[in-house]
């Protein structure tokens, strides 16, 4: 239960979000989305400000940050019309704790009724890997089971900063691994179960198919939908300073820093060196380059190249009050981290990547997304590699849609029901 103390700093940020975006222009809209006056005059400068008013106690924690973000999903639902939750009902659960699946709840009836084997979806839901569940995002996607006959799985994986790089990665194989090999018990036909996921979870649902697809013969994954994928922790791309300041209110560059200190060093304390670009480490910066030029995606990088020989001048975010020696310290932990695919989809081995052939793999992005050059950089890779793969742009979706009553989210998921139908 909220206390009377924290319920009245959560008010008083409502207030002066609305003072804010009357009275210093914190109100950001763009002509190519759909979001009511009210989204972008409430919850987009609430959604901004909250951490800048905020006492840092409350949000650098995780168990704090997610009552913050609840607030604001909630605020948001509401505004938009968004789905109320599923009843969901647990399948199964590490003995450990070490992830989840659910589906939606069915009657004994229904269950009996159905006979013969179905086919599967699998969603793995997006946060930043530090915040989400499946209970917040199912109204959403409940009609991927009705839409596509199939049965419907959610995936709940530990959140950062309680559990780093790789825990997320790891029950999500578990969970998958899992599903695949009960697929009798639960009377689905392993030959046709997809994967989709959004943001992080479109990262997760890409990196759980390379990590399977090595036995394809135990885990034929029959389709992958990446959802305006995060693959990408290295260097800001055009998108990231096309939308700096996020038109829908949903992602800026203060969150990327904080979820990648919750999630490669579990807390909030590295927040700045990323917002900064002092976040690589001259090894990292390297191997940047090297992978670039292996897979002869210059032409798709070449925006950066200013940046990569003067990283100086990429400091656009926010103010530096930590100071050089924290920052090296901060890129010094992160640098395994950061060199490992699972984190930055431009250090898969080839060999890795090419196991994608032996699934469809779909990649969706959106226009007003400041994580849209992850995409294009991930589909510069398949094509550099011969890999297949079909890419769905949509230009009126904004990060974040994927879950929203809008008519960018109709469409965005409206493209992922049909390409798994397709299949």
């Amino acid at each position: 239960m909220m206390s009377l103390a924290r319920l009245s700093v959560w008010l008083l940020s409502i207030i002066v979000a609305l003072f804010a975006c009357a009275m210093y222009q914190h109100c950001v809209t763009d002509d190519r989305l759909d979001l009511p006056v009210v989204y972008t005059h409430i919850v987009n400068p609430f959604r901004r400000i909250l951490p800048k008013v905020l006492p840092s106690s409350l949000i650098d924690n995780g168990a704090g940050f997610r009552d913050a973000v609840g607030l604001v999903m909630k605020l948001r639902n509401v505004i938009l019309g968004n789905k109320g939750q599923l009843e969901l009902e647990s399948v199964h659960k590490d003995k450990d704790g070490n992830g989840e699946i659910m589906r939606h709840k069915k009657d004994t009836h229904e269950i009996e009724q159905r006979g013969q084997k179905k086919g599967a979806v699998v969603y793995l839901h997006g946060g930043g890997y530090t915040f989400g569940s499946p209970e917040a995002l199912s109204g959403s996607v409940e009609e991927f089971e009705t839409q596509t006959g199939k049965e419907l799985f959610l995936i709940r994986y530990r959140l950062a900063p309680e559990y780093l790089f790789p825990t997320a990665v790891q029950d999500c194989v578990q969970m998958v691994t899992w599903l695949f090999d009960n697929s009798e018990d639960l009377g689905i036909d392993k030959t046709d179960i997809q994967l989709f996921g959004d943001s992080a979870g479109g990262a997760l649902v890409t990196i759980v198919a390379i990590e399977l697809l090595r036995q394809s013969d135990l885990y034929p994954i029959k389709g992958v939908h990446a959802i305006y994928p995060w693959y990408n922790m290295l260097y800001d791309l055009p998108s990231a300073y096309e939308f700096s300041v996020d038109p829908a209110g949903v992602l800026n560059q203060e969150d990327i820093g904080r979820y990648i200190s919750f999630y490669l060093h579990g807390d909030a304390s590295c927040i700045e060196t990323k917002t900064l670009n002092q976040h690589l480490t001259q090894k990292v910066q390297n191997e940047y380059r090297s992978a670039v030029n292996e897979l002869g995606i210059q032409a798709y990088t070449k925006s950066l190249e200013d940046k990569i020989k003067n990283l100086k001048s990429a400091k656009k975010y926010g103010t530096d009050n930590v100071g050089e020696e924290k920052h090296k310290k901060c890129a010094k932990n992160y640098e395994r981290s950061l060199l490992n695919y699972q984190n930055n989809i431009l250090f898969t081995p080839p060999e890795k990547l090419r196991l994608l052939n032996k699934t469809h793999f779909n990649i969706y992005s959106c226009e007003v997304d400041l994580l849209r050059g992850d995409t294009y950089v991930m589909v510069a890779m398949l094509e550099s590699l011969n890999i297949g793969h079909k890419h769905l742009h949509t230009g009126n979706c904004y990060h974040g849609s994927f879950n929203d009553n809008t008519s960018a989210g109709t469409i965005l998921r409206g493209k992922v029901v049909k390409s798994i139908n397709s299949l």
